[in-house]
């Protein structure tokens, strides 16, 4: 007699995530807040990248789609 074992799935089955370290969280959270100072208050990136205390490279790392460029060229933060 032969016994047949599953192989046990984890749950998700989906690829696992890492964490993101507080560097990263921060970076992140200092991008959403300049993004949302260029939609309240239309400042351009660099000068709401200043402000929040981060660089318009970091904003487009971390929130490509949050950015669409105008005709002239500029970056606009436009709404999703």
């Amino acid at each position: 007699m032969s016994f047949r074992t599953r192989k046990k799935s984890r749950k998700g089955n989906g690829p696992r995530r890492r964490l993101e370290s507080d560097r990263t969280f921060e970076a992140r959270q200092r991008a959403f807040q300049a993004i949302s100072l260029m939609r309240r208050e239309g400042v351009s990136l660099w000068d709401a990248a200043r402000d929040e205390g981060t660089t318009a490279s970091t904003i487009r790392k971390y929130l490509p789609a949050a950015l669409r460029k105008t005709r002239t060229g500029a970056l606009d933060g436009h709404q999703v």
